[in-house]
């Protein structure tokens, strides 16, 4: 239920950007003057979550935006493809005046307010298995996932914890869940 209100969250959010509804043009990056040197990946490619996350280091490093401070609460990617690359990564924080959403799509990072909260534990990126590894590791379950509902890319999302991949095609939708940490599927009770 939890995979599905986090699914219902990202939904509006994407509903949100595509719409125009957003509070201010992004940051761009500038390209001379010490920053490190970054590739950005053309229109709509899926990447991994490692690339994404390596030019958010770089953004941060220029100050274009910080998290200093926030919590970790979701990790959510959109159009994931087989080998675990999406075409667009959100990072949900929390902190003690609010929270907010940071998005990665076509290589930029732009961070917004959320007026919603974020609950569960706080995720550590250094303690999880990458989503890389955890489709490689379950590539044949998500296979059968993806060809029993029809699609080609699954979402992920990571709260509390648990991954959970969802497939939703015409025919309607399934999931697995899996520990974020060891990557063991978890049975459905």
């Amino acid at each position: 239920m939890q995979c599905c209100n986090t699914a219902i969250v990202f939904l509006v959010l994407a509903f949100c950007l595509l719409c125009g509804c957003t509070a201010e043009a992004p940051r761009q990056i500038p390209v001379s003057g010490g920053i490190n040197e970054v590739s950005v990946p053309p229109t709509g490619e899926a990447v991994p979550l490692e690339t994404a996350l390596e030019h958010r280091a770089v953004c941060e490093d220029e100050e274009l935006f910080s998290t200093e401070g926030m919590q970790l609460q979701l990790l959510a990617g959109d159009s994931v493809d087989c080998t675990g690359n999406a075409t667009r990564w959100m990072l949900g924080f929390s902190c003690d005046n609010g929270s907010a959403i940071q998005i990665y799509e076509e290589g930029e990072w732009r961070l917004y307010p959320w007026r919603g909260s974020l609950l569960g534990n706080p995720i550590d990126l250094s303690a999880i298995q990458s989503p890389g590894l955890l489709y490689l590791t379950h590539a044949d379950a998500i296979l059968r996932l993806s060809e029993e509902y029809g699609v080609e890319t699954t979402s992920l999302q990571l709260e509390d914890g648990i991954y959970c991949i969802e497939a939703r095609g015409d025919n309607g939708w399934g999931e697995l869940e899996f520990d974020a940490i060891t990557g063991e599927v978890r049975e459905r009770a």
